[in-house]
Parts: C-alpha cells; structure tokens; sequence
C-alpha cells in the first residue's frame, strides 16, 4: 500500500510518542500541511466499523478544514471487512469496535509481511435495549441476558424476567457477523466471540442488522424486540436493560462497573511513517479537538479533549 508522498511544500512540527503493540498505541503529535489553498489534494480511504464511522464521519469535516490539501472517504463496511481491506491495500486505515483478532494479524503478516497495529481512540459500552413500552427497570443478570439471546428465555412472560409489562415472543436483534460490535458483545456476554458452542448461539429468529442504527430503529419500533447497541447510539425510543444492577454510563464504564465496554479503534498495516497522511490522520484523533469529536459523538475520550471547538 502506498501512502504517498507530498508535492507541495510542508512545513510541519512533529512531536511523537509512540506506543505501539498488538495490544495497545497510540500517538501524539502535530503535523502542518500546506494550507495555502491551491497545488495537489491526497486522498485518505477510511473503512470499517459503524460505530467508529460515528466519530470518523463527525470529525471529518474539522479534519479537512484544517487540513485542506486532505480529503477523506468514510465508510462504514463493518469491523472485519475494514480490517481485510487494509490488509488488501483498498484503504488507509481500518476502523475497528473490537481488538485486531490474531487471525487477522497472521492474514496481515503472511500477506505482506508486516503486522497490523492498532490504536484506541474512544472507550464504549454495549448497551442493552429494549422498547421504551416497557414499564419501569429491567435490571438483568449476565446469564438471563445470555438465555434470552440463545433462545432459551423466548417470551417476556418467563418468570426468570421482572415484569416491565411486555408480554409475547421476544425477537432478538443483533449485528451481523463480521461486525466488531457483535465479536465484543459475543465475548463478554455470550461467552465466545466465534460463537462454536451452542448456548453462544444466537437463537435461530434473531435478526442481523448492519448496523447500531438499524438495531435502535428496530427495537424503536417493535415492542417485542432485544438488542444491543454502542453508547454513542443511545437516544429516546428506548429502555436501557441494568445489567445487574449497574446502567451503561459514563461513569459507570470510567470505573469498570458496568463491564460490558470495549474499546474502539483506528488500525494500520504497520507503523505509519513520519510525514505520511495517515500518522497525521492517528495523531489528530489523540489531539484534544479530536479526542472533543470522540466525545462529541457519544463515546468517551481517552485522553484530555478540549471544552469547546469553534
């Protein structure tokens, strides 16, 4: 995959601290393009997750305006296509709602020969959801969420459910595979991320959505329904299920007690180069106005973010 390399003049300052891992990364820096208005635009491809694309799509006009010599393309294709075209060379950066799994980092390796690294911008929690008809809290432990998603609890009616006045089948709603919200949720809650043992199976009705957007209009509009989407995705429409005992907030998320959180990133074929787009792009999402449109978006900055961006 080729980067390229600038025409027009560049002057820049770059301070760089860079942790970089299978595991864990990130950047801080600073990096002045030509902003002189006229010479050549460079194209940055972004892919992947859809609840990353929130901030990525957020934070892309600021980007560019102070960047004007860049222009991005944001997509939202899901976690693991993302991922396989940044290996592929289709795209700069991957976004991603879950770790890079090993599978993908040997892909890479043996592909190109270079290893994948990933770099978290934003911590999120996976919220359960359920229409807002329902009647007070539901307040549900690991395990009968985990029943209700295989298909073992299937009606509102069961006596392992609190009465919240939702009465039927219930209809499970979750992401499609390859997404990075469903790998997360698949391993935190149902108790494997590649789903081989049967009660990690989603029950056989429940319904694919390709995106958090499409899970909250579902369970918007249909009372029988379950799902589960990022923070950044929580509005009017529905209920917010306590996972024993314990709201998905920020709070609640900053302190670990509610464990159902994951965090979000943007991933690289390798270590970006010093003076490419693509460090600048990893970098200004660790700058305090980007780490503002991570917040911004509903998720939650890992590092300062500033109060207010004009």
């Amino acid at each position: 995959m080729s980067f390229g390399r600038y025409k027009n003049k560049v002057t820049y300052i770059l301070v760089a601290l860079i942790f970089v891992g299978i595991g864990f990364g990130f950047f801080i820096g600073w990096l002045t393009f030509d902003s002189g208005g006229g010479g050549d635009t460079y194209l940055l491809n972004i892919q992947g997750s859809t609840t990353v694309e929130k901030i990525c799509t957020l934070s892309a006009v600021p980007f560019m305006n102070t960047h004007p010599s860049i222009q991005l393309t944001v997509s939202g294709t899901g976690s693991g296509t993302g991922i396989g075209t940044l290996i592929n060379g289709q795209c700069n950066v991957a976004m991603a709602s879950r770790a890079v799994k090993s599978s993908e980092n040997e892909t890479a390796h043996t592909s190109t020969g270079i290893w994948l690294r990933q770099y978290a911008i934003a911590k999120d929690g996976l919220a359960i959801i359920i229409n807002d008809n329902a009647i007070g809290t539901l307040d549900l432990s690991v395990d009968v969420i985990k029943a209700i998603f295989n298909g073992t609890i299937s009606n509102w009616d069961d006596t392992a459910l609190p009465d919240v006045d939702l009465s039927g089948e219930i209809q499970v709603v979750v992401r499609e595979e390859g997404s990075g919200t469903r790998d997360a949720f698949n391993d935190l809650v149902m108790g494997d991320a590649d789903q081989e043992f049967a009660d990690s199976q989603y029950v056989g009705d429940a319904l694919p959505m390709a995106s958090n957007q499409m899970i909250f209009d579902e369970v918007n509009t249909n009372s029988q329904a379950i799902g589960y989407v990022g923070l950044g995705y929580l509005g009017s429409g529905v209920d917010t299920v306590l996972v024993a005992g314990v709201e998905p907030t920020f709070d609640t998320i900053l302190d670990t007690t509610y464990f159902i959180q994951r965090e979000l990133y943007l991933v690289t074929l390798g270590t970006p180069e010093i003076g490419t787009l693509t460090l600048e792009y990893i970098n200004w999402h660790f700058s305090p106005e980007g780490q503002y449109y991570v917040f911004e978006s509903g998720f939650i900055n890992v590092l300062d973010k500033r109060d207010d961006v004009i």
